[in-house]
């Protein structure tokens, strides 16, 4: 809203008040719950485990870029082995604007809720510790073995699918694919994939949809590029928000 609002101010007055949203909205507040557990987790120090999550976005780029990948199955094994997602993610969620918007999709969630590419499963225990149903489903990995562990030091009741093996079996009120679809090199039929086990009335939250440029600190993003907000709409979809719709 506040972007939204800056646009109709006068050029002299945007970028100082772009300058003070930028600012809150990069300013983190380290969980430190999680960072020990993270810590515990690599067995690291907490300052260690802070430092990786300062750096981990630019660390996994390089390594993107150094590992190449150039087909489904080397992209698979990049998410597979690199350890910096864990870090990086943590670190991105812990950022303020992130922080907003999670307590958001906290609010519109219910019912049965997948957490689709869960990532190292914060948002599926914060859901999870408000009596949802929670399944969290991501491909193997590091990120996905630091969710499961998670899972289990939270004492927590959340169904796990391992995609790399699975595919999805049940029907959800709410699926979340926060940060995903722009990963993952068959977004169209992933999409489809979502509406299919998606129940009438059930929500869909999904950012990114029209991703149009891949920037450089993100190397192994994919651009979205057919037309997926029409196409939701085209399978009954109602847009209620830039991130949330309604199947009808």
């Amino acid at each position: 809203m506040l972007v939204t609002l800056g646009r109709k101010l006068p050029k002299p007055v945007q970028f100082p008040l772009r300058w003070v949203y930028d600012k809150w909205r990069l300013r983190v507040t380290f969980d430190n719950r999680l960072i020990g557990e993270m810590a515990e987790y690599f067995e690291l120090s907490f300052s260690e485990v802070k430092h990786l999550m300062k750096s981990g976005i630019r660390l996994n780029a390089d390594l993107w870029r150094a590992s190449h990948p150039r087909n489904e199955k080397e992209i698979a094994h990049f998410y597979a082995y690199t350890p910096f997602y864990v870090f990086e993610l943590a670190y991105w969620h812990m950022q303020q604007d992130q922080r907003s918007f999670r307590q958001q999709i906290m609010k519109a969630s219910h019912g049965n809720v997948l957490d689709f590419g869960g990532g190292i499963g914060d948002l599926s225990v914060q859901l999870a510790e408000r009596e949802l149903s929670v399944t969290y489903a991501d491909i193997e990995g590091k990120t996905f073995d630091f969710a499961s562990w998670l899972f289990q030091k939270r004492n927590t009741s959340i169904k796990v699918v391992n995609l790399s093996e699975d595919g999805l079996k049940e029907m959800y009120d709410t699926i979340i694919c926060i940060d995903v679809i722009e990963h993952v090199p068959n977004s169209k039929e992933t999409l489809s994939m979502l509406i299919d086990h998606l129940n009438d009335e059930g929500i869909l939250i999904i950012t990114n949809l029209e991703m149009q440029e891949v920037l450089d600190i993100h190397p192994m993003h994919n651009t979205v590029n057919f037309g997926a907000e029409k196409y939701l709409k085209a399978q009954g979809l109602k847009k209620e928000t830039p991130w949330l719709w309604i199947k009808h």
